[in-house]
């Protein structure tokens, strides 16, 4: 399933700057002049004595509350669930759809993040015996196939040009096929005949935005995991359709228009975006692009440009209609230019295109009745992107298993590919990590989400699957530990723009600026040194939402609100809703002493199994052989051993058996039984 980031930035031409670093090492001072290692700082005990509540009373606790909120005639606000996944939110959506269409006789708009989510949803009417022919499931344009996908436009790819380009439906529609076609043949339009006589409809997150014929109709909207990624628009215009064909020439802004094309050539040329007041000032300075944009009579216009169209293949020559867009963004930017200050700029020349950074907003026709269910929903963005108040019903669920945290590294992407090549030693140790574990814990069927470039490096162990990739799945819940390595992290670049849309309010400069800060574990009397936008809350709000929410939502994945099943999070990110049960050095992991190499210390604990079962000695020079170290290394290893060991192992000396003359070597060797 694809982000909120992935969607913003899919027609972004420069490639991101990669993020900050976040992992252990010498890092820059922070702002209160701090510097120095990541490691696991003492801190108040901050500690969480709210009382949990079962899955079952959970969604008696959310149930009564949507109730009172259908209750409401006109309410202003919309409701938010956020529970973890496994707490029965389809449930719930499903059972409120029915109660709403039965019960109250509302139809109902339910709305899904992908059309194959409908198949889980239908499974849940069965359970709760309801009846499969009062829902419709609205299917998008698309051509069909072999493999049974039903054809419901037979034009699909000429008409998603000529949306994408700005135009009306219908205006094709009619051109092309005609209204006889439209009212009785098109395939696309009968759904909406078909889905009157049915009181839920269900249909996707972009509905939300892009708006749907029949949601006018509709007096609730049931929604069902993240729709963020519905709300940026990066709309590229390419640098042939900066002046749409047929612009007036008497008028103000096709002069500025060809400018803009002109400074396009250049950004591709240079490989430097022009943006903000660089840009205003090469097309004439803020108060004259002003004055072109209040000038220009857009119904009039648009008379003019609208594109003949008699054939589908007519949409690929279609200009783009950009003009609205491109004029009220122009006109917010002239005016915070004319106050001296610096702003947020929307319209960008980046590699020969024009850049259009804006929000989609909630369709009109969207009822005052909506309630809507995320696990790692953000209370500040709903509330940005829906532009009405939001309450947040969150009942503190228990888990039924155990998390860990392993807390040495954050594990991100940085350090564990480099150059696009994954770096296989530290793979190797997290290999050699999960191993201890599991061999430790008895786990049996383990999944382990990671980055994705690294799934296939821990394929052997069990199933795997990847950041980004894995909400809303139900297939790992049979196993019995889940381990999550790492956090994905966006990059600065990557945030910043999808800030710029998803904000498209706020005109102030963000504060890119990445700041450390000591982060609690929540119930343990440490903290651990985080980076973060701690002096931008809009950004911090995109960060948890890219960071911290995609752990939560993975460490889900097996449903520890449901079964016993334990978590094992292999980063040293605190995060409040995962407190752990254990913080777990690595060298627990491996039994390894303070001081020592706990890689290298566990392959000399092979070495010495070994020697302790055939009863042979072990001396330093059989150490520096084997693990290829120092002297005074294996000196080291075999001295702690013995300490640590007094019972099982004894100092020894060995012949030297070099052929020359010497003294005996120094050694240990197992303890005779008394």
């Amino acid at each position: 399933m694809a982000t909120i980031f992935d969607v913003a930035l899919a027609s972004i031409d420069q490639p991101p700057e990669p993020p900050p670093e976040l992992s252990s090492g010498e890092l820059p001072a922070s702002p209160s002049g701090r510097r120095g290692r990541r490691k696991l700082e003492s801190h108040q005990r901050i500690t969480v004595t709210q009382t949990t509540v079962s899955s079952h009373t959970a969604q008696a606790l959310f149930w009564n509350k949507a109730i009172d909120y259908l209750g409401l005639e006109k309410p202003a606000h919309f409701i938010l669930g956020r529970m973890p996944p496994g707490t029965g939110k389809t449930y719930l959506g499903v059972k409120l759809a029915l109660y709403a269409a039965n019960e109250l006789g509302w139809r109902v708009a339910y709305i899904g993040p992908r059309h194959n989510f409908f198949d889980d949803v239908m499974n849940e009417v069965a359970k709760q015996g309801g009846d499969p022919d009062q829902w419709f499931h609205w299917l998008p344009r698309q051509r069909g196939d072999d493999n049974g996908k039903e054809e419901t436009c037979r034009h699909e790819p000429h008409m998603a040009t000529w949306l994408h380009r700005g135009y009306e439906a219908m205006d094709f529609c009619q051109k092309v096929c005609g209204w006889d076609y439209i009212k009785d043949g098109c395939p696309y339009y009968e759904q909406q005949r078909e889905a009157k006589a049915t009181p839920i409809l269900y249909i996707q997150h972009q509905h939300l935005t892009a708006g749907h014929p029949l949601l006018k109709h509709c007096k609730l909207i049931i929604g069902d995991e993240s729709p963020l990624g519905a709300f940026p628009d990066n709309w590229v215009i390419p640098q042939r359709w900066i002046m749409p064909d047929g612009m007036p020439y008497d008028e103000p802004l096709t002069e500025l228009l060809l400018k803009m094309q002109g400074l396009a050539s250049q950004s591709e040329t240079s490989r430097k975006p022009i943006l903000g007041k660089e840009l205003l000032d090469k097309l004439g300075g803020a108060e004259s692009v002003a004055q072109a944009c209040a000038m220009l009579d857009l119904p009039e216009v648009y008379e003019k440009l609208l594109p003949r169209i008699w054939y589908p293949s007519d949409a690929e020559d279609a200009p783009f209609w950009h003009l609205p867009d491109l004029v009220q963004l122009l006109e917010r930017e002239c005016e915070a230019a004319q106050t001296g200050k610096s702003y947020v700029s929307r319209v960008r020349l980046v590699n020969g295109k024009l850049h259009l950074l804006k929000r989609n907003v909630i369709n009109d026709h969207a009822p005052p009745h909506i309630i809507w269910f995320d696990a790692t929903a953000n209370a500040h963005l709903y509330h940005t992107v829906f532009q009405r108040p939001v309450e947040v019903v969150e009942p503190a669920i228990e888990l039924k298993g155990k998390v860990y945290q392993v807390y040495e590294s954050l594990n991100n992407r940085s350090k564990l590919i480099k150059a696009g090549e994954i770096d296989k030693a530290k793979v190797t140790q997290l290999r050699e990590q999960l191993h201890a574990i599991i061999a430790k814990h008895n786990y049996h069927n383990p999944v382990i989400i990671t980055h994705l470039p690294l799934v296939d490096s821990f394929r052997d162990l069990g199933m795997v699957g990847h950041f980004g990739g894995e909400r809303g799945t139900n297939k790992y819940e049979g196993c019995d530990v889940a381990f999550i390595i790492g956090a994905q992290q966006p990059s600065v670049d990557d945030i910043a723009i999808t800030a710029t849309m998803i904000y498209h309010e706020r005109m102030t400069p963000f504060n890119t600026e990445w700041q450390e800060k000591d982060l609690p574990f929540v119930n343990h009397p440490h903290s651990y040194l985080v980076s973060g936008f701690y002096a931008d809350a809009d950004l911090q709000a995109l960060l948890w939402q890219g960071r911290e929410a995609e752990v939560i939502q993975a460490a889900h994945r097996v449903r520890p609100v449901r079964h016993a099943v334990d978590v094992w999070l292999l980063t040293n990110i605190p995060i409040a809703e995962l407190p752990p049960d254990e913080l777990v050095n690595v060298r627990d992991l491996f039994d390894a002493p303070d001081g020592v190499d706990v890689y290298q210390w566990r392959d000399f604990m092979d070495i010495a199994s070994v020697a302790y079962e055939s009863g042979e000695p072990l001396t330093s020079k059989d150490i520096m052989t084997l693990l290829d170290c120092a002297e005074r290394t294996a000196q080291k290893y075999i001295t702690l051993l013995r300490e640590l060991h007094p019972d099982q192992w004894e100092q020894a000396l060995v012949p030297n058996n070099t052929g020359r003359a010497g003294r005996a070597l120094r050694g240990i060797k197992a303890r005779s039984p008394l």
